[in-house]
């Protein structure tokens, strides 16, 4: 029968006093030291580097020894007592009496059923648990030790918070798998719910079963990892993954940059990834393996970070929170904001590497789509609000490419066919002349297109094309391939050029397809027809100056354009046409210089890195106020205000100098242009939009390069923008 005190061997005793190990630490250790049991039915506690052998039966303790894994004296529970985490109770609908209820029958057939049907998950979480031998130290401020911090956090952070959130349904699963010296799958596709919560709380106790001990070996872990990973073939499951290590990998000889490499190229933006270190800074050394493996995920598309938090449960508890928060970022991307259905990802992607040079030749990783399986090309016509087909250079009768022809001639009854020579010109006259006296078939119907201006003549260099196998870049809702014309030596022509596709998995109904990319395209008309404007507001600004030296810095002045992008239809092997949005390749740093949720670069160093002022004048310039004084040239012309950033103002000798030369020139304050920067730039065409139109809708999501042509001129080049309108 269990008493208040505990009694000491002699040999305990003597240990106890050769060690300087005080008797009080046994009780302590009992109270909050982790606990194992031991084959003889001793009890092993372990409590501040100390671990304490205990007879229960005899309610003894038999001897206590210094632990082997170290002892820190300055953090773990020597200074912060470990934090409690109850189980949860009394929740009848899920089936749990009391703390030792069994899972009730139907959550047992729901878990059968989601582990049968990966089809009905809308997440799936692996996470990758370090539970080697050094996991046992007493060193995290908050925790028992190491694997105690970890179970807390999970538990208390990536289950709990969400649940009482309402963010987590029972079709979000989660899998653990055990990092040792080879890979263990400690729980399989448990849907996230107090069920699963307790028994992760549960794991925080040593005599459960899930003991440190061992090496910590990164493959095996990886290979499992991507098993469970893949169960998923729907493509409509946001993944995650948690990769927790505290030291460096005992597999250190084996490649495991390149495993997450593969991992995340094979799921790209749909993964989320989280490689967490946990140690002190002197072992920072440790994590350059794991840092590596986040960077190649980053490489590969992957959402990836990597993280030391500080030896600390509610450092580590940030990151965890962060790593739910991202996956329910990456659940919305999956869902459809109109239907509210969730979408599924395509799963026949490759990806490539990120910033790889550009191939100078044709390779077995392009694609080639000779001229007979590339089909019509169109653009989009803000007059219309409708797609405009392009004018098509091919013989109209052997599809040949009248541009390369020396007797080259086009309908003279529409204008709107050409002919590589007579002969195929009176072929087609002869085989489908109908009444009227047309030459070919559809003549009128070319006619009629091309008098209601449906019809663009807008040249490109070729009609046979090579488009990259593997995709460079994934969006929330494309994925962005190399494309190069090509000449009669499958040479690359023109520029480089990129072709965007949906992410998703589309209807294959051709007009279904085709109306994807409408969005897109009248988008982007539109901000291209107000960056014209913008930009005619802006030369507007050279009138308001006599000085010459200030009109040349009004020059400088950054302009807005957007790609002109064009939609091509290409067949595949079978002969099914895929229609591809087509446009310029950006050159240089592509950024985002506004979002679509209130996110705006005000960066001083974007682009070149210099204000537009400071090529003309060598001086420290004030912050803010050319901010300011640009709002109010602008609103002189009707461009209205712009949303300051929040700049703190400094003046030295260098400013006085400034000012000076503008009192020279006595020009009112309004048009003073202090510290312009190219930032601010991107940010006033989104607020010129919003007041042009009449407060009816604005222009945002500014992504693209800061570039500067070879005429001298400074420009932001933008793509994909995004239209938010007024409500009704």
């Amino acid at each position: 029968m269990p008493t208040s005190s505990i009694l000491s061997a002699t040999h305990g005793r003597q240990r106890r006093s050769e060690r300087d190990i005080d008797k009080v630490d046994l009780k302590m250790a009992k109270k909050y030291g982790m606990k194992e049991q031991t084959r003889s039915g001793r009890v092993k506690y372990t409590f501040r580097g100390v671990v304490f052998i205990y007879d229960p039966k005899r309610n003894k303790e038999v001897t206590s020894f210094k632990s082997r894994y170290g002892y820190s004296k300055k953090s773990g529970t020597c200074v912060a007592p470990a934090l409690k985490l109850g189980k949860v109770t009394g929740l009848k609908k899920y089936g749990i009496a009391n703390e030792r209820a069994r899972e009730s029958k139907k959550r047992l057939r729901l878990r059968q059923k989601l582990q049968e049907n990966s089809i009905l998950w809308t997440s799936h979480s692996v996470l990758v648990v370090d539970m080697s031998g050094s996991m046992r130290r007493d060193d995290v401020n908050g925790a028992r030790c190491r694997a105690d911090g970890v179970w807390l956090s999970i538990a208390k952070d990536y289950i709990r918070a969400p649940l009482e959130r309402n963010e987590k349904i029972y079709t979000d699963v989660l899998s653990i798998i055990i990092m040792r010296d080879s890979a263990e799958v400690l729980l399989f596709c448990e849907p996230l719910d107090w069920f699963l919560y307790n028994k992760i709380v549960d794991l925080r106790e040593w005599d459960n079963g899930v003991l440190p001990y061992g090496h910590g070996c990164y493959a095996p872990a990886l290979r499992k990892a991507e098993e469970l990973l893949s169960i998923d073939t729907s493509g409509s499951c946001a993944l995650s993954l948690l990769f927790f290590s505290d030291g460096r990998p005992s597999d250190c000889n084996l490649d495991h940059k390149t495993g997450m490499g593969e991992l995340a190229s094979k799921f790209g933006r749909r993964l989320t990834i989280s490689c967490i270190g946990m140690a002190y800074d002197s072992e920072e050394s440790y994590f350059d393996t794991l840092k590596g493996m986040a960077e190649e995920a980053d490489s590969f598309g992957a959402v990836s970070s990597f993280c030391k938090p500080e030896m600390k449960v509610g450092a580590l508890s940030h990151l965890i929170s962060s790593l739910s928060s991202s996956l329910t970022t990456t659940k919305t991307e999956l869902t459809d904001i109109r239907t509210g259905e969730v979408r599924r990802i395509r799963t026949d992607i490759q990806r490539e590497r990120k910033n790889l040079p550009e191939d100078e030749f044709l390779t077995e990783n392009w694609k080639v789509f000779e001229q007979e399986s590339v089909g019509s090309f169109w653009g989009w016509s803000l007059h219309h609000d409708d797609f405009v087909e392009l004018y098509d250079y091919r013989c109209h009768y052997c599809e040949r490419d009248t541009r390369k022809s020396h007797f080259a001639v086009v309908c003279e009854k529409c204008d709107g066919a050409s002919f590589c020579n007579r002969r195929c010109l009176e072929k087609g006259k002869l085989l489908h002349e109908e009444g009227g006296g047309y030459f070919h078939k559809s003549c009128k119907t070319i006619k009629k297109e091309i008098i209601e201006k449906k019809i663009m003549k807008r040249p490109f260099p070729s009609y046979s094309v090579a488009m990259k196998r593997q995709i460079f870049s994934e969006g929330a809702e494309r994925i962005v391939s190399k494309f190069r014309f090509l000449n009669n030596q499958d040479e690359f022509i023109g520029p480089v050029m990129v072709a965007k596709d949906s992410r998703y998995v589309l209807e294959s109904s051709y007009h279904k397809r085709l109306a994807f990319h409408e969005s897109f395209l009248r988008s982007q008309s539109i901000a291209s027809e107000m960056a014209m404007k913008f930009n005619e507001k802006i030369d507007s600004l050279e009138s308001l100056y006599e000085d010459l030296n200030w009109k040349r810095r009004v020059k400088l002045f950054p302009r807005i354009y957007f790609l002109e992008p064009i939609v091509g239809e290409l067949y595949d092997e079978g002969g099914n046409a895929i229609e591809y949005l087509v446009e310029p390749f950006m050159e240089g740093k592509y950024e985002k210089f506004n979002s679509n949720m209130g996110f705006v670069n005000c960066r001083e160093d974007i682009g070149s890195k210099q204000s537009t002022l400071k090529s003309y004048s060598k001086n420290k310039q004030r912050k803010g106020d050319g901010y300011r004084t640009l709002v109010s040239g602008m609103k002189s012309l009707s461009l209205g205000a712009i949303i300051e950033c929040e700049e703190d103002e400094e003046e030295d000798e260098d400013d006085k100098d400034d000012d000076r030369l503008e009192e020279d020139v006595k020009l009112p304050t309004y048009l003073k242009c202090h510290d312009v920067y190219d930032s601010n730039f991107p940010q006033a065409f989104s607020h010129f939009t919003y007041e042009e139109s009449k407060k009816n809708f604005i222009v945002v999501d500014l992504q693209g390069v800061f570039t500067l042509r070879p005429n001298g001129e400074r420009v932001y080049e933008l793509t994909d923008p995004a239209i938010h309108t007024q409500s009704r």
